[in-house]
């Protein structure tokens, strides 16, 4: 699929559905599905189980210091993200506000961050930032789920 001047690949996976959503400009904020994201080639998000991946910040989602995921399931996940986008972190929305359970561990790979998690993760929101954009990052989240 061409969004603007990108070319985005997109997984079926085991739901056979993927989708993605747009800004004006045509840049990726958004993808949905399972398996793996391809943006001009390179890997975009390679994910082992159905998720959600969505950038409230208004940044391209690989640009983004702030990316909200949902997931249905335990597996692999691996993000293309700016180099200090480097927390993952499981929590639920209690008022509007986000608050972190744990800290999942992370790898970084050839510019994605990659991370694992169990079952019991998997049923919670997954917010992915750097350390000095936490705290915004949290906010963004509690607005964009309001």
């Amino acid at each position: 699929m061409n969004t603007g001047d990108q070319r985005i690949d997109m997984p079926l996976g085991a739901y056979g559905v993927s989708l993605l959503a747009t800004q004006r400009d045509g840049s990726v904020d958004a993808v949905e599905g399972q398996g793996k994201f391809r943006m001009d080639g390179a890997s975009l998000l390679e994910a082992q189980p159905h998720v959600m991946a969505i950038s409230p910040d208004g940044a391209e989602l690989n640009k983004s210091h702030a990316v909200v995921l949902f997931v249905h399931g335990e597996g692999r996940t691996s993000l293309a993200a700016p180099e200090d986008v480097d927390v993952v972190e499981v929590g639920e929305i209690t008022v509007g506000q986000f608050h972190a359970v744990e800290e999942v561990k992370t790898t970084r790979e050839d510019g994605r961050l990659t991370f694992q998690l169990d079952d019991v993760q998997a049923r919670r929101v997954v917010l992915i930032t750097s350390k000095a954009e936490r705290d915004r990052a949290r906010q963004l989240m509690g607005a964009a789920l309001e």
